[in-house]
């Protein structure tokens, strides 16, 4: 299909009718005259006063303005898309550039990777020397009554450490396991279960627990 261009310019001949004969009859500058019959639409003004001069042109040449704006709203939508899309794919093509892998790259990643292994480790040091060492009392339960005059007391703790159970230094497997068989009195006793480690980090737990006499005794 014919542009504007194409088609003001072949009316324009076939009536023997000059560019400047166009110009001095409608008044529209030349050089506006000759961009527009060579579409070329970046040296027009702009849209409003392109249509305002294919409708004077048209008018003079006896052709249907309706059909002259027609083509040239489809014709100046091309010529937006035009302009994206190498604006699109150009700046595609320097993002690619400017992500374009290099040995150098490589180099700061690892760089980067190994502080990042290096301040985890740390940190996690730095946590577990600040921490206080872990203890637990598996048995026996908080309030639980014996009715004999021991009780096994079974726990674990930080392995390592040092675990008195009523200021009586107890043994301890390599993965911090201890068992120890405590003399009761009759009534309430009070438990004192303390892992002390070698930062001299303390964790205490205290518990109650009450020897029954049972009758025959």
């Amino acid at each position: 299909m014919k542009t504007v261009g194409e088609i003001l310019t072949t009316e324009r001949v076939k009536q023997h009718k000059t560019l400047l004969q166009i110009h001095r009859q409608t008044k529209i500058p030349l050089k506006t005259l000759i961009a527009l019959e060579a579409n070329d639409f970046n040296h027009l003004p702009p849209t409003i006063f392109i249509i305002g001069f294919i409708k004077i042109y048209s008018q003079v040449l006896g052709l249907s303005s309706e059909k002259l704006l027609a083509i040239f709203r489809r014709d100046w939508q091309k010529k937006d898309t035009k302009e994206i899309l190498p604006l699109v794919l150009k700046q595609s093509a320097n993002w690619r550039t400017k992500l374009r892998w290099t040995p150098k790259i490589t180099g700061l990643v690892l760089i980067f990777a190994f502080i990042a292994l290096f301040l985890a480790y740390f940190g996690f040091q730095l946590i577990k020397l600040l921490m206080p060492p872990t203890l637990t009392i598996e048995k026996p339960l908080e309030n639980q009554e014996i009715n004999q005059e021991t009780v096994e007391i079974i726990g674990q703790s930080s392995p390592d450490t040092g675990v008195y159970i009523n200021d009586q230094l107890v043994n301890t497997n390599e993965k911090g396991r201890f068992s120890y068989q405590l003399r009761l009195f009759p009534g309430e006793n009070t438990l004192v279960v303390s892992a002390l480690d070698r930062r001299q980090k303390k964790t205490t737990i205290i518990r109650k627990i009450k020897m029954v006499v049972d009758k025959k005794y």
